[in-house]
């Protein structure tokens, strides 16, 4: 199957349509609301959010890769 070809996929037709789409007008609002909640952080509630998320950001790696780097 030559290049052109896997173009012509039903998968890869839909993310060539959806490529550079903007998000629907609900993920936009999420978004600025999820913002908004971060904006009204405190700086410690900032910190530790961030080290909670880089927990779970190492974790979910580690159980990917089955502990391995």
């Amino acid at each position: 199957m030559g290049s052109h070809e896997d173009l012509n996929t039903p998968e890869m037709k839909r993310l060539l349509r959806t490529l550079g789409a903007r998000p629907s007008k609900s993920a936009e609002e999420a978004r600025e609301r999820e913002l908004a909640a971060i904006d009204a952080m405190t700086a410690e509630e900032r910190i530790l959010m961030a080290l909670r998320l880089g927990r779970r950001d190492r974790a979910l790696r580690g159980g990917l890769t089955g502990g391995q780097r």
